[in-house]
């Protein structure tokens, strides 16, 4: 999912805004990240493996 920077910004602050204050760390990183890549980097699978190369 291809993003514009100005959805970017938008749901940057709206990220941010939902995730302050929030209770235990821990216990919500999982879904934090998760929230992080799809909502703010538009990242379509997140939850979904994926293999990294180190382009060499």
């Amino acid at each position: 999912m291809n993003i514009t920077e100005k959805q970017q910004k938008k749901a940057t602050k709206e990220f941010a805004e939902y995730w302050k204050d929030k209770g235990y760390e821990k216990g919500q990183s999982q879904k934090f990240w998760i929230d992080l890549l799809q909502n703010v980097y538009g990242v379509e699978n997140a939850t979904g493996t994926s293999q990294v190369t180190s382009g060499k």
